[in-house]
């Protein structure tokens, strides 16, 4: 995975997450997104790692329940805004695939 991302990306997270697993998370969303250097300091800032583990066990309590839905950003910085993913069943998630 090193050289997946760029050093100075590596770095970055290599000096501001402490954790290992918050340090893969963090390479991974790098790579799978790509996220930007400016992009990546403002998830780290954002706590990212920590709303997607909080996310998990949200999701695991609250299965099947209004709960479910996802919300992703779609611009950043000072008009930052949401959009919201409704549930969908198994179903139409393969017809997508």
């Amino acid at each position: 995975m090193v050289a997946e991302i760029s050093w100075t990306k590596h770095n970055i997270i290599l000096t501001k997450c402490k954790d290992s697993q918050e340090r893969r998370f963090y390479i991974l969303a790098t790579k799978c997104l790509g996220w930007t250097k400016n992009v990546l300091l403002h998830q780290i800032e954002s706590k990212a790692f920590e709303n997607y583990l909080l996310g998990q066990q949200l999701a695991r309590c609250h299965h099947d329940s209004w709960f479910q839905h996802l919300t992703y950003h779609t611009h950043m910085g000072a008009n930052a805004s949401n959009e919201w993913l409704e549930p969908v069943t198994d179903e139409v998630y393969n017809e997508l695939k």
